[in-house]
């Protein structure tokens, strides 16, 4: 079984820049539904990235965990 992807833990600044990022109408759409794979997550610790990809449209599992990844690594400016 894959080791499961988890969300480092966010500054307080960070949660508010992804859940801004995750209901805005202005962002491009592909940063938005990054951020929301994140905020995803931060409402359900539980929720797997794969599926938190899932959920906010990504078609494969990859594409939530990538984000994940990359938000783990680089913060925000890694959804860009």
């Amino acid at each position: 079984m894959p080791k499961r992807i988890a969300l480092r833990t966010l500054t307080g600044e960070e949660e508010t820049k992804i859940r801004r990022l995750a209901n805005s109408r202005k962002e491009p759409m592909r940063i938005v539904q990054r951020a929301r794979v994140i905020a995803a997550m931060l409402d359900d610790p539980r929720l797997p990235a794969s599926r938190a990809g899932e959920q906010v449209g990504f078609i494969g599992a990859p594409m939530g965990i990538q984000w994940v990844k990359r938000f783990n690594e680089k913060g925000i400016a890694g959804l860009v």
